[in-house]
Formats: structure tokens, C-alpha cells, sequence
């Protein structure tokens, strides 16, 4: 698999985890194996983690070890922050960043040497690096504007504009850093993200099963929400907008095959006044394709459209939920709103997008 044209790597494939980093395994330009470490999903969310993995990839860098492969690309001020190393059977470059990351783990083996670049590549591979570092930020940036323009779900304006994400250079972090809490002035404040916390509820079903406790799943939480909510193990939850009365969020599988993208956007509103009405609630709904549907009723406050669709990209079936979902405020008034669209191919992804939005519906109470 490629992930953009201007991403070297290919034949990208998750081989493991190093407590809060996950391990990629892939193919360098000149045909070397690469392991490839970055924040895994959670983590990914938290500014405090994104400065440790940053000194971790440093240290590697500056500090190289005999027998150990060295740091031969990174972008650690993305919104999903990675490094590669030229890879061995055991992934010896990844247990050099855990180690620098987390003092704590178990020092890495000593490895024999990496295996060298072809002759008459290595200039190729040195020069490569630098479409690599603006490649992916751009790539991961393009993700998350693409995804708010097919769904139709951007804050509207008569609301709260949000605060889009801008494409930067690879070497500087977004105007808006998402893994920072953030002021309503769009100011990071660089604490990190709250831990998740969920609520010991029982699960409610709008549509489809729920969360069970042997389904691989990772809880993620806000600063600027007030419920932590569960997504697939592989996911990433990203802030793509925020203002003083508004939330938006993005989630999805980065790197995923063509006709295995699978996505969820999340807008979560405060009303005006002192409680929500039916109007603005009919306006902050968010229809497929711009049309009004048949909403269902699941409950008092609660209302859910499903629909399958062929996939203009990958040509598949795909399955779409759609959750218009009002719920009190820390004063025990009925004034926030939350709309949630997700998308999967049809079969077990489309199963976990359900998981995802009865959670969604779950934790954020009534």
C-alpha cells in the first residue's frame, strides 16, 4: 500500500506496540525494510506525549549507539508524530525510541548492523526525505479537510466558525495543535489532554451491538468535552475545529487500503439559550448530501438515520450512520447537541462504526 505520492514508504503493515507507540513496518525507496514508530492512537491526542516522543527521537539521533540502526527520518511536529530507522527482524530502531521514550522499559537487544542502502541510492534516499516530511503532514491535513467536505459536516457558520487546520511546514507545528488543549481565541495552552474517563453506564443502542469487554478498543477524551468515548484500537481522534460553543472532531483509520477507509466526524454544540429548541436542532442536523431525510426517533432525545451507499472512491458498499443526540450540561440543562456522522465498508468495519456511535450516544448521557 502507498499512502500519498509523495510518501516513500510502501507496504506499510502494523507489526506491534511499545506501551503508548505503535510499530509500523515498511519498504525505503531503495528496497531496505524500514520500522517506522509513532504515537499510537490516545497517545496521539496528548501535547505531553507528542514532547516526550520528540526528545525521545532526538536523543536517538544525536546519541547513536554501535550495532544500532540510526534515525534516518522523522517528523515529530505532526499532528501524528513518527520516526524511521532501517529495520531488523526484531525492530531494534523501535525499541531504541521506547527506551528513550520510557525510561523505565527494558533496554533494547544489541542488533547486529542495518542492512546498508544499495549502491548509488543513498543520495536518492537522503534527498527523499524532505517531500517525505512535507508529504505527510499535508497528506494527514488533506485526510481531515477531504473528510469534512465529503460528509458535509463543517461547523456551520451561523453557529460558531471553527478553526480549520492549516498546512504547514513539516518542521513547525499547526496553528492549532490538536493534541493541546485550546482557548477560544484558537490559543494552545500546551497542557495536555484530560485522561479518558468513562462513565460506568449501561450501554444504549440507537443502531446495531455495542461495546463488549473483549473487543480491542481505545478510549479517547478532550479537554473541550465533557465525556471520554470509545473508537477501534486503531483509530486516531484528531480536534479539527473548536471556538466557544462549538467542537468538532475527526476520527478515523489512518493509512487505511482504499476500500478499507473508515471514518467518523463529531460536532458537538452548545445552544444559546437556556435549553436547546426543536429549530435549532433541526438546523444543527446534518443531512446526507445536503438533503432532509426521515429522521428516526430512538428516544426523548435521541435521532438516528442509516442508509448503504456505493463508495465514489473505492467502488465498495458502505454503510453510513448518521446521530442527532441532545443532552444536558453540567448544570442539568438540556442545551447541548451532538451530531455525529461515521462510515465504514459494510461487514465488521461497518459493525465497529456502530460500536462507536451507541458509545458516543452512551457515555454523553441524556
Amino acid at each position: 500500500m502507498s499512502i500519498s505520492g509523495d510518501w516513500p514508504f510502501t507496504d506499510i503493515t502494523t507489526v506491534g506496540r511499545r506501551g503508548d507507540l505503535l510499530v509500523l513496518a515498511g519498504v525505503a525507496p531503495d528496497g531496505a525494510p524500514v520500522t517506522i514508530t509513532r504515537l499510537a492512537p490516545g497517545p496521539s491526542t496528548d501535547a505531553a506525549l507528542h514532547d516526550r516522543f520528540r526528545a525521545a527521537v532526538e536523543q536517538v539521533r544525536r546519541n547513536p549507539r554501535p550495532g544500532h540502526p540510526p534515525v534516518m527520518w522523522a517528523d515529530t511536529r505532526t499532528l501524528v508524530p513518527w520516526a524511521a530507522t532501517y529495520a531488523d527482524p526484531a525492530h531494534t530502531g523501535a525499541d531504541l525510541i521506547a527506551a528513550a521514550f520510557d525510561p523505565a522499559a527494558p533496554p533494547p537487544p544489541v542488533a547486529p548492523p542495518p542492512p546498508a542502502p544499495a549502491a548509488g541510492t543513498t543520495e536518492a534516499v537522503r534527498s527523499s526525505r524532505t517531500s517525505l516530511l512535507i508529504g505527510i503532514s499535508a497528506g494527514v491535513v488533506s485526510l481531515l479537510l477531504v473528510l469534512g467536505i465529503v460528509v458535509g459536516m463543517t461547523v456551520r457558520s451561523e453557529s460558531s466558525a471553527s478553526n480549520s487546520p492549516t498546512a504547514t511546514s513539516s518542521f513547525s507545528a499547526p496553528p492549532t495543535q490538536p493534541t493541546a488543549a485550546t482557548t477560544t481565541d484558537g490559543l494552545s495552552t500546551g497542557s495536555p489532554q484530560p485522561k479518558p474517563t468513562l462513565k460506568n453506564v449501561k450501554p444504549k443502542s440507537v443502531y446495531g451491538p455495542t461495546w463488549t469487554s473483549s473487543d480491542p478498543v481505545y478510549p479517547m477524551a478532550f479537554a473541550t468535552l465533557p465525556w471520554a468515548f470509545r473508537t477501534p484500537s486503531d483509530f486516531d481522534c484528531l480536534i479539527t475545529g473548536t471556538s466557544t460553543d462549538v467542537t468538532q472532531l475527526s476520527c478515523l483509520k489512518l493509512f487505511a487500503d482504499p476500500g478499507e477507509q473508515r471514518r467518523a466526524t463529531i460536532v458537538d454544540r452548545t445552544c444559546p439559550g437556556t435549553k436547546c429548541t426543536t429549530a435549532e436542532r433541526e438546523r444543527f442536523q446534518m443531512y446526507p448530501s445536503g438533503d432532509k431525510v426521515a429522521w428516526r426517533r430512538k428516544d426523548a432525545t435521541t435521532w438516528y438515520y442509516v442508509r448503504t451507499f456505493t463508495n465514489q472512491q473505492s467502488g465498495g458498499k458502505y454503510f453510513g450512520f448518521y446521530l442527532s443526540h441532545l443532552y444536558r450540561d453540567g448544570s442539568g440543562r438540556l442545551r447541548k447537541h451532538l451530531s455525529v456522522y461515521a462510515e465504514a465498508p459494510v461487514g465488521r468495519y461497518a459493525v465497529q462504526i456502530q460500536k462507536t456511535v451507541n458509545d458516543i450516544r452512551t457515555q454523553s448521557g441524556s
